[in-house]
């Protein structure tokens, strides 16, 4: 009987302590780190560099849309150079990247977008599906690699990765008007 009540509670610790608590999923954009050491002038020229794989040229022609749209009524003048690199290329992200490149000179300022920690769950193909990633941001003045300006966004995203990119996009544009 000693035995039988010992397994029970034995079993109850344990089924309690190693228990998972259910996290609640939602999608959105967060801005979770944020370093500011000096500020940038409102009437620059800013040059955003995509770094990343060939795999997310998608995701950052989008991204592009969206930050375009939100600098529309600012004073900066923005351009974008893709520099995406993959060991296996597939040959239509090749095609759908954009080759126009801007020189880095003609700018005030030079501003890194890169993609970090891409977790993925639910591997179903329709809305189910579910990300999570951070955007990786580091702004420098041009000729110098003193970062002026860096950060990082935590995204949840449903369906596609892209899904969140108007968010995000807002708070990149926040992060550098502040």
């Amino acid at each position: 009987m000693k035995k039988t009540i010992l397994i029970f509670i034995a079993l109850q610790i344990g089924i309690t302590a190693y228990s998972q608590e259910e996290k609640r999923f939602e999608p959105g954009s967060e801005l979770i780190e944020k370093t500011i050491i000096s500020q940038i002038n409102p009437k620059s020229k800013i040059l955003f560099i995509f770094k990343d794989d060939t795999h997310l040229v998608n995701f950052y022609e989008d991204l592009e849309k969206k930050i375009k749209k939100r600098f529309r009524k600012s004073k900066h003048k923005i351009s974008f150079n893709y520099e995406l690199t993959s060991s296996t290329p597939l040959e239509s992200d090749l095609k759908s990247t954009p080759q126009k490149k801007y020189d880095q000179i003609d700018h005030d300022y030079i501003c890194i977008i890169s993609i970090s920690s891409i977790e993925g769950w639910d591997d179903h193909l329709l809305e189910e599906r579910k990300q999570s990633y951070y955007v990786n941001i580091k702004m420098s003045k041009t000729g110098t690699n003193i970062i002026c300006v860096s950060g990082k966004i935590k995204v949840h995203s449903t369906f596609v990765i892209s899904t969140q990119n108007l968010n995000t996009s807002e708070l990149i544009y926040k992060l550098i008007n502040l």
